[in-house]
């Protein structure tokens, strides 16, 4: 008997706690099904590797030895009933792709598919917009591909996963420049948005990047109070952009120090640039990052962080009067979760036992001298007297530092 388990949890280390269990529940189990009278007497006869769907999704695969069915009167039947004319698939809904935001159960019935000539999977009972938001496209089935929508296909797949894309929208924006007789309109563009982009702004001069056409001595001013509204700003469109001339333009002379954390967690300073920052660059909408070059001294993007300033975050509002003299930039290193499984048995009939995330930071000494024990992993962890040492699955792939953190799970 093989049995597909969808596991929906909220982050990687839950998922595989969930799993662990699952693979205790079914060393030894009892099995009965909604649709069927009958139960099942099983043993765990052995998993495959778990498919990750999604952040704490996943699919995973029990092969379960079971010689029999009995009914609750304890008749003994046999198991091989051969095919059945229906099955319970799990259908699981996400939005752009990667958020999770609903699920359900359907029951598909084989004479679905024999009484119709072109069946769809609404017409089979798969409503694909049952979690559809307004400001998003009618379900997609994105894991059916090419593949013919059929019985045997669907039950191959063991679940459904239903994806809803983010409906374009867009607004016109026309920008205007003080001539000195007057405002006189000097261009016009169409800026595409999603209602998912607009959620993540916090101020319209993120749609509208107002210093992209400004003259040099120059203000701006969008001309539009109506917040990040997808209907508002569908209904203001065109939305203008002023610009207006300033004779006395002020300028700030700004010191960044780059640093970057060392083996002992403490900082050392890369470089150290001045930068200048004229009023009228700041407009409604500019942030540190617009302002300052926060990853110019970055080291290697593997092992480090983007940079950040520790009083404020990178993508903060800049008010020009409020901006310090100078500020660092630091560098942090990644702190990265690798999960160690750990299984009892003899390869493909193991058992998962326990799963052990360790958090890892890179070291300059790694480059020289790596081993699995420098990096703080326990292969006897779960040992206990009836089996041998620990030995780590297909050890050859993993004599580097960035060979461990590329794998995730050892």
């Amino acid at each position: 008997m093989t049995l597909t388990f969808l596991v929906l949890e909220p982050d990687e280390q839950e998922a595989f706690l969930k799993m662990s269990q699952l693979t205790q529940m079914l060393k030894k189990a009892t099995i009965k099904f909604d649709d069927l009278d009958f139960q099942f007497d099983v043993v765990f006869n052995g998993t495959n590797k778990p498919s990750r769907l999604k952040n704490g999704n996943f699919l995973i695969t029990y092969d379960l030895a079971s010689g029999y069915a009995r009914s609750l009167d304890r008749e003994v039947y046999t198991t091989d009933i051969g095919a059945t004319s229906t099955f319970r698939l799990n259908v699981v809904y996400y939005q752009n792709g990667n958020i999770f935001v609903g699920q359900d159960t359907v029951l598909i019935r084989s004479v679905s598919f024999s009484e119709q000539e072109t069946p769809t999977l609404s017409s089979i009972g798969i409503d694909v917009d049952k979690f559809k938001d307004e400001h998003y496209k009618s379900g997609v089935a994105s894991n059916l591909g090419l593949m013919e929508l059929t019985y045997d296909n669907l039950q191959s797949l063991g679940v459904l996963i239903i994806n809803y894309e983010p409906i374009q929208y867009s607004v016109e924006v026309r920008y205007i420049i003080d001539s000195g007789s007057g405002y006189q309109q000097s261009l016009q563009e169409t800026i595409p948005f999603t209602y998912p982009q607009i959620q993540a702004m916090r101020s319209v001069g993120e749609l509208i990047k107002v210093n992209n056409y400004r003259p040099e001595g120059y203000s701006a001013k969008i001309l539009y109070n109506q917040g990040l509204i997808v209907e508002n700003l569908l209904a203001a469109s065109p939305i203008f952009v002023q610009y207006t001339h300033i004779d006395d333009d002020r300028i700030k002379n700004i010191t960044l120090t780059y640093r970057n954390e060392n083996d002992n967690g403490e900082y050392d300073i890369i470089e150290s640039v001045l930068v200048s920052v004229p009023e009228t660059r700041i407009v409604e909408g500019t942030t540190f990052e617009d302002i300052f070059n926060f990853d110019a001294w970055r080291p290697t993007p593997e092992y480090y962080h983007p940079g950040y300033i520790d009083s404020h975050n990178r993508t903060d509002f800049v008010n020009y009067d409020e901006l310090e003299t100078s500020y660092y930039i630091d560098y942090r290193r990644i702190e990265y979760v690798v999960y160690i499984e750990y299984y009892a048995g003899t390869y493909p009939n193991w058992y998962r036992l326990a799963t052990s995330p360790i958090l890892l930071k890179y070291n300059s000494s790694y480059e020289e001298d790596f081993s699995l024990e420098n990096i703080g992993i326990d292969l006897d962890k779960y040992l206990t007297g009836n089996y041998q040492n620990g030995v780590l699955y297909n050890a050859g792939l993993y004599h580097t530092f960035d060979s461990v953190i590329e794998a995730g799970a050892l």
